[in-house]
């Protein structure tokens, strides 16, 4: 489907686990029509609560030491 992000027009696309044991019950990402990124969602946890996020900015190519990566 479509809607309105902030005053962005985006295509929205629901994501729904594989398996059921996952802590989510689905997510919605928002996509902007002209950019294609990612300007926001809404996650539901298995109880019911929603949360919503916003992107605000993105910085391509941003210099992350490989410190930053621990697994």
């Amino acid at each position: 489907g479509e809607r309105k992000v902030g005053t962005k027009a985006a295509h929205v696309v629901e994501l729904t686990p594989v398996r059921s044991t996952q802590g989510f019950k689905k997510v919605e990402l928002a996509v902007d029509r002209v950019s294609g990124q990612v300007v926001g969602g809404t996650l539901w946890d298995k109880s019911g609560a929603r949360f919503t996020y916003m992107i605000s900015g993105y910085t391509p190519n941003a210099a992350i030491p490989d410190a930053q990566f621990v697994w």
